[in-house]
């Protein structure tokens, strides 16, 4: 199989440019809020994010399986909240 282009019209797969569609990016940005810094590499950005403590953490896993498991949705939805 070849590309069907210019320099090769008998070719078997012909590719048509369409562009973005609607709702469709060019780019992903993976950081959210104002705490960004450079890095060595100009387009390559960092992030300083605040971690919770594993105990922390753990606790809040725990509520939102029980939560999840009682369909408590307003529960659920307050956790992820805060």
């Amino acid at each position: 199989l070849s590309v069907k282009n210019e320099e090769n019209p008998h070719g078997d797969i012909e590719i048509q440019f369409s562009g973005l569609r609607p709702g469709e990016k060019l780019y992903e940005e993976l950081l959210i809020g104002d705490n960004v810094e450079p890095t060595a590499h100009a387009r390559i950005m960092t992030a300083q994010e605040v971690f919770l403590p594993i105990e922390e953490y753990d606790t809040l896993l725990e509520s939102l399986d029980f939560a999840c498991h009682n369909l408590q949705h307003e529960t659920i939805r307050q956790l992820l909240v805060d």
